[in-house]
């Protein structure tokens, strides 16, 4: 079956659409499912610690990281997607590799997330937007148009942080570098709040994007 989970408030996930497939074999509920990520804007981007690029999960219930394990008649799927939106898109993802608990409200953890937020905007809204093509078009469609305005303005929140942010030294500023297109495929790109230049051209075609879906047009080609 697939699954989409909305990013929840205050992340650098809110309000993106992140999909999931997951597939319950023969031995399940002895067993747990298997579940494989799949907003990874082609493979790319991992997006979190527990989050990889090949569409790995790492949860304990699935038996994929240390922790409470899968229990037979006791675990349940709804338990396995509530604990990935409470603890793996949360607020500060930096702090959900290992030894990195106690980092929260550091640089690297803010800065982390502000790397984020761009993969959210093109890949868990955007691509979304563009692709009329899928099972899920009628809830993609009914997500952007309810929750425009709440969108607009976390973006919004999303630039004003940006620009505000200091200007970290390069070992702290690789996650930035999505915003520079790195991990996003274009120069146009919102840039890094470590970068000299700051465009914020993503954000511009996501509210154009919105104002097209609202109006009952199409959002132009997904990429």
């Amino acid at each position: 079956m697939k699954v989409l989970i909305v990013g929840p408030r205050g992340s650098p996930y809110e309000n993106g659409l992140w999909e999931f497939d997951l597939l319950c074999g023969l031995d399940f509920p002895n067993k747990p499912p298997t579940l494989h990520f799949k907003t990874t804007d082609g493979g790319t981007v991992g997006c979190n610690p527990n989050l990889y690029p090949c569409g790995k999960v790492c949860l304990s219930l699935l038996g994929t990281w240390s922790g409470e394990p899968w229990k037979a008649g006791q675990s349940t799927i709804l338990q396995i997607l509530v604990s990935i939106q409470a603890m793996i898109f949360c607020d500060e993802p930096w702090c959900n590799e290992p030894g990195r608990e106690n980092q929260a409200e550091t640089l690297q953890s803010k800065e982390y997330s502000r790397g984020l937020r761009p993969h959210t905007i093109k890949a868990a809204m955007l691509d979304w937007m563009a692709n009329k093509e899928t099972v899920w078009s009628e809830v993609v469609r009914r997500h952007f148009e309810i929750h425009e305005n709440e969108i607009v303005a976390c973006v919004d929140e999303w630039i004003a942080d940006m620009k505000k942010a200091p200007k970290l030294a390069p070992h702290f500023a690789y996650m930035g570098s999505y915003w520079a297109g790195g991990g996003l495929g274009g120069e146009d790109e919102v840039m890094s709040a470590n970068s000299e230049v700051q465009d914020p051209a993503l954000v511009a075609r996501l509210k154009g994007a919105l104002r097209e879906l609202r109006d009952g047009g199409r959002t132009g080609q997904k990429g």
